[in-house]
């Protein structure tokens, strides 16, 4: 894993770019499943040399994923994305799905209430720029060890 040396200004996510993927992800226990589109994708579109290590911070082709240091997120082990909403499609489990609200109460936390895992983030914007934060943990078939991190400061 990488990870910028910097502190980060602006939005959190990585602007939209010509290329996107698409990703499946579900709760541990299965309860909650959902696909989503994301652009730019987690990894370049076409393979490196070495594929056995992540990114270099600064490759413009790739998604970076943010580690927050706030305390929910330190607490949770959440690693985000961004995509607009209008992205996400929920396949199942809307029922199985609980939120709780912490510091401002304006950006439910949503978990799956079988299991407990941390699904995404509803950050509440307007549109056109609605987007969720979307915890990368549960994607299928994504190598964390390849993706590019950039650390934001959360409030403690």
């Amino acid at each position: 894993m990488t990870s910028t040396g910097s502190v980060p200004r602006g939005p959190p996510w990585t602007p939209p770019t010509s290329t996107s993927a698409d990703y499946s992800a579900s709760c541990h226990c299965g309860a909650i499943a959902y696909t989503l589109s994301l652009s730019p994708p987690l990894l370049p579109p076409s393979p490196t040399s070495d594929n056995s290590s992540a990114t270099t911070s600064s490759d413009p082709s790739v998604c970076k994923v943010v580690t927050c240091t706030c305390s929910i997120c330190r607490t949770h082990g959440y690693l985000l994305v961004y995509p607009f909403r209008r992205n996400v499609k929920l396949e199942r489990g809307q029922d199985s799905m609980k939120e709780y609200r912490m510091g401002s109460k304006t950006k439910p936390h949503l978990f799956c209430k079988e299991c407990g895992s941390g699904i995404w983030i509803d950050l509440n914007m307007p549109e056109p720029n609605d987007r969720l934060a979307v915890n990368v943990r549960l994607f299928k078939d994504v190598d964390l060890n390849k993706l590019q991190y950039e650390t934001r400061h959360g409030p403690p």
